[in-house]
């Protein structure tokens, strides 16, 4: 972002306040907007990190719902068996 600080200064003089105190009100001020203002390069690196760590996570959760299946389907069929055979002894 870009910070008039001549024209910031020059309104400062015509309202009253000392050339000096100007400059540096105006220098002052260009330092604090300018070290932490956000620029829209900045939230797009961020836009572009979250999506990559929203992908990343997907791929885990991807990965993890196929590693429960893999051991749910067979505690299913083995309950199933379990039961069936308990019902066939009684």
């Amino acid at each position: 972002m870009s910070f008039d600080t001549l024209l910031y200064a020059k309104k400062l003089r015509a309202a009253g306040v000392s050339e000096a105190a100007a400059e540096v009100h105006a220098t002052a001020l260009a330092e604090a907007v300018c070290d932490t203002l956000v620029t829209k390069t900045d939230l797009l690196a961020t836009k572009a990190d979250l999506n990559e760590a929203i992908e990343r996570l997907r791929s885990e959760m991807h990965a993890l719902h196929h590693g429960l299946l893999r051991w749910l389907i067979p505690l299913l069929i083995g309950q199933t068996a379990f039961f069936a055979a308990i019902v066939k002894l009684l």
